[in-house]
């Protein structure tokens, strides 16, 4: 007989295919069968019988020699009986417990033939007993019982021969015994019967086993190959359902790779952007309709062309043929990007500015076996960062270049290592009476003579020259080699042209006049804020001296004039730190919008002596030459502080209040520790606290400037860029800063119109700041129709005198 046994599960609801789940796979498991296991199994089977046929008899026995047998022998002997057969009831019950299907050991049949045993043994040791107690008649009777106990206990016990012999045995031993004391005539004859049945049944009880066994064989060999033929058709039935299942899955991987292939010509065909695909050596194989009018060919036409035939590609400044590097990007198995300033020159000689990239196709080994070109048309984006430049180093009212390039362009001077033949001079011109002109016939008078000043100024100068605007009313020439005694002489032609300008306004006539102050460009000034506050040096002695003159600052004169104003403007500051005397006044800045709801309050610093109040321009660049800045900051931030903590009464209309911090204070790397120990002894709403950072620091302290800026985000602060005018440049480093406020800089000529080129600037500077998450401010607003086109623009707040005009706080 083998040894193995196949078990299976057998499972109704087999998945077919097409349907979800797991594999139904037939469950194999190799076990060990035992021969003798279903010898054991008939004991265990049969054995409730002989113990109840045991105990019957037992009991009927018992009633029967009850009044011949004294009650202190046939009660125990019954209580032994009956405790032997609920033992072995207990064995039987263990034994269908323990797993009988497989492992069963021949612990088994020691216990069952053990118990059997004792049954017999009961019964042959009682009869020792009774025998004494009863007549011949009796006797015969008790030799009858056990025989038909010895012949009712065959079928039950002869399964296992020497279980069977054990209980035989256990009975006739002592009925043997009993009858060879006995003084009987038939002894002999008794003996032999009982000898002679005892070897009948032994006989009776091998042929019986051997019958169980040829049963037993038959029967697990027809089992054996039934399990066999039903695992075949169980294999089968399961192979043909994966068969099917795999079918079914190839069936709809085909219909996902078709409608994939649908899908993909459906997105290439309606996106805006070209797209050409070619083979491994760049001939044209697919082009989507976006490609087509851009290329102004027909998708018939190009099929089979190289594409450098049809993509054909120029330098945007040199006009310098390009070639598409599928080579490269074949090779390098990697993107390539367009580079530089790309032009696609379209068939019929159309121009588009284009950003591209090729990527190579590769198959399932990485092989590369075409390239795929994406292209989009960036001609209004390439504008917009023309136009975007151009405002950022040139003044929007004059075209001129503005404050940031020309003071780029004279770090450029004073960083290089300039020698006597290569001398350099700076002038400065700040007109005398344009306050007078603003005044009287308003900023748009104003303006108009600052264009004027502007144009006439470009006519006089050298081709070589730097020509800003740098201020409101003052502009900067740079004159390249050029000594100061020449400079002088320039000088001296610009202020005579500024003076012969006539400007005229409503019928009236007025004299411009303009003092000038030059110096020279040598290795005396390490800082570009000591050239700068040398030339203002310079152009206050012009003042000084009566107005439309020209002063020539030399080396000691300069240093004298200018340390000794400084130092002055640094004690008087020092001492109103000390006596706690300035004052802190807030400006509203309103919202243009009227269902904004939120208004917000900038709070500024003034000084205030016995002649009144000192406006900020007069001492800043003082501090800020000597240091002073973070000090005066961190006054102005810790009043601003005890104002929102126990001012509630005063400032409870406000939602924002600004706080104007100085350059020095943000490159301060113990300025961020100061504000959060004041936060933490002050009680505020942090997110109404919003700090007015200097745009010159984006470009000074660009890193410092971002990691000051994060910090502050950090402590739910908000934060602004204060004096915004350069653009590009500025909007590139702003956009991972998220800021909340971008504050026009007042130089900048606010529009009347929309037919203004001011109009058109400042509205594309208004809608870049909106894309990278701030809101606007212009500031120092004069009119009421500046406020209706900054409301179409779409600018967010206003701040200036026409709103509301500063007022202390207490």
């Amino acid at each position: 007989m083998e040894k193995t046994a196949y078990i299976h599960d057998h499972t109704d609801g087999v998945e077919e295919p097409g349907l979800s789940g797991s594999d139904v796979t037939p469950e194999i498991i190799d076990t060990k069968w035992v021969d003798d296991f279903e010898d054991v199994r008939h004991l265990y089977d049969q054995a409730p019988t002989g113990i109840t046929l045991g105990l019957i008899g037992s009991t009927l026995l018992a009633w029967w020699m009850m009044d011949s047998v004294p009650d202190f022998i046939i009660y125990p002997w019954l209580a032994f009986i009956a405790l032997t057969c609920i033992t072995h009831l207990f064995v039987i019950k263990q034994f269908r417990q323990s797993g009988k299907h497989i492992g069963i050991e021949n612990n088994w049949v020691t216990y069952n033939a053990f118990l059997f045993s004792m049954l017999g043994l009961a019964w042959g040791i009682g009869y020792l007993f009774f025998f004494p107690y009863v007549d011949g008649s009796h006797q015969i009777f008790l030799y009858y019982a056990a025989g038909i106990l010895a012949i009712g206990m065959l079928p039950v016990l002869s399964a296992v021969l020497s279980g069977y012999l054990i209980f035989i045995s256990s009975v006739a031993l002592p009925l043997v015994v009993v009858l060879a004391m006995s003084d009987a005539n038939h002894v002999v004859f008794g003996v032999s019967c009982i000898i002679g049945s005892y070897i009948i049944l032994v006989i009776i009880a091998r042929n019986y086993q051997y019958s169980l066994k040829n049963s037993y064989a038959l029967a697990s060999s027809v089992s054996r190959k039934a399990r066999e033929i039903y695992e075949d058709n169980e294999i089968t039935r399961f192979d043909n359902l994966k068969l099917k299942k795999e079918a079914e899955n190839f069936r709809r991987e085909s219909m996902r790779i078709v409608n994939e292939k649908e899908q993909a010509l459906k997105t290439l065909q309606s996106i805006n952007e070209g797209v050409i695909t070619t083979d491994s050596i760049g001939k044209i194989n697919y082009i989507n309709p976006v490609a087509e009018i851009y290329l102004g060919w027909d998708k018939r036409e190009v099929l089979g062309k190289r594409i450098d035939s049809v993509f054909r590609t120029v330098e945007e400044k040199t006009r310098k043929k390009l070639v598409m590097p599928v080579e490269k990007c074949l090779n390098n198995t990697g993107a390539v990007n367009s580079n530089g300033k790309s032009i696609l020159v379209r068939r019929d000689g159309v121009e588009y500015a284009i950003e591209y990239t090729l990527t190579p196709i590769t198959d399932r080994q990485s092989n590369a076996i075409g390239t795929v070109l994406v292209f989009r048309d960036v001609t209004e984006k390439r504008e917009l960062e023309h136009n975007l430049n151009w405002q950022a180093s040139h003044d929007q009212l004059t075209g001129l270049i503005n404050r940031s390039e020309f003071d780029r362009r004279l770090q450029k001077i004073i960083n290089a290592d300039n020698d006597d033949a290569n001398e350099h001079a700076l002038c400065i011109i700040d007109l005398d009476n344009l306050k007078i002109i603003n005044d009287s016939c308003g900023h748009v008078a104003g303006d108009e003579l600052l264009k004027k000043i502007g144009a006439s100024l470009k006519n006089k100068s050298r081709d070589t020259d730097t020509i800003a605007r740098i201020g409101g009313d003052e502009f900067g020439i740079i004159l390249y080699g050029c000594t100061l005694s020449k400079a002088g002489l320039i000088a001296e032609i610009f202020r005579e042209q500024i003076e012969k300008t006539g400007f005229s306004w409503d019928g009236r006539s007025y004299d411009i006049t303009a003092s000038l102050g030059v110096i020279p460009l040598d290795s005396n000034y390490g800082e570009l804020s000591d050239v700068l506050r040398a030339a203002d040096a310079a152009c206050f002695t012009a003042k000084d001296k009566g107005k439309n003159q020209v002063s020539l600052l030399e080396q000691g004169q300069k240093l004298i004039n200018r340390d000794r104003s400084q130092i002055q403007w640094v004690e008087k500051i020092r001492d109103c730190l000390n006596r706690q005397s300035f004052e802190l006044h807030i400006q509203e800045i309103r919202p243009l919008d009227d269902l904004n709801e939120v208004v917000i309050c900038e709070n500024l610093l003034r000084v205030n002596d016995e002649n009144g109040l000192i406006l900020p321009s007069q001492y800043m660049p003082s501090l800020e030459r000597y240091h002073m800045m973070p000090e005066i900051d961190r006054w102005v931030v810790k009043a601003s502080l005890e104002l929102l903590a126990y001012g509630k009464a005063t400032m409870d209309k406000y939602k924002v209040v600004t706080i104007n911090l100085s350059e020095q204070s943000v490159s301060n790397e113990k300025f961020t520790d100061y504000l959060k120990n004041l936060f933490d002894e002050y009680e505020t709403e942090r997110d109404r606290i919003c700090f007015d950072i200097p745009e010159a620091c984006l470009y000074r302290h660009a890193e410092r400037t971002g990691e000051f800026i994060r910090k502050i985000r950090n402590m739910d602060c908000k934060v602004a860029i204060d004096n915004f005018s350069s653009g590009l440049e500025s909007f590139r480093i702003l956009k991972p800063l998220n800021i909340d406020y971008v504050k026009f800089d007042g130089r900048i000529s606010y529009p009347y119109s929309d037919k203004s080129l001011e109009y058109t600037i400042l509205e594309s500077i208004n809608h870049i700041s909106h894309l990278i998450g701030a809101q606007t401010v212009a500031k120092f607003i004069s009119g009421e129709e500046n406020l209706e086109a900054l409301y179409e623009i779409g600018v967010d707040y206003a701040q200036g005198f026409v709103l509301s005009r500063p007022r202390p706080l207490k």
